[in-house]
């Protein structure tokens, strides 16, 4: 089943302190080598807007430990407007309704008997 969380649902369901509770494990995990993940690719090309580019980025990993795999896909278009004195960069909301487009995918891994790893009781 595959469950759809805008960013409000995220902040009301994930505090601050659980996360970074969650991102210590996960960073033990792969310095420990146990868990992995990919450098982002990111594939950026020109627009019809000339002074825009569009991306398309990508980035994974996977924590056994944690019984998780993860892939966080973005599609953006992007502008590099002059504000004052500064050059900043600044997303498109390109969906509709004003929205900007991007996906996470959040999988349970199954058992690694390479490593001699299960899922703890109870989940799955």
């Amino acid at each position: 089943m595959t469950l759809i969380l805008s960013n409000s649902d995220v902040e009301k369901l994930l505090t601050m302190p659980d996360c970074i509770d969650v991102l210590e494990e996960a960073y033990v995990e792969l310095v420990e080598g146990r868990g992995v993940n990919r450098t982002r690719s990111d594939c950026i090309t020109p627009t019809t807007n000339p002074n825009a580019v569009y991306g398309l980025k990508s980035m994974d990993g996977v924590i056994p430990k944690l019984g998780i795999g993860a892939i966080r896909i973005n599609s953006d278009i992007v502008t590099f407007p002059k504000k004052g004195n500064n050059i900043v960069r600044e997303k498109v909301p390109a969906a509709p309704n004003g929205r900007y487009t991007g996906l996470v995918l959040l999988s349970r891994t199954a058992s690694c008997s390479a490593c001699g790893w299960a899922p703890p009781t109870g989940s799955g």
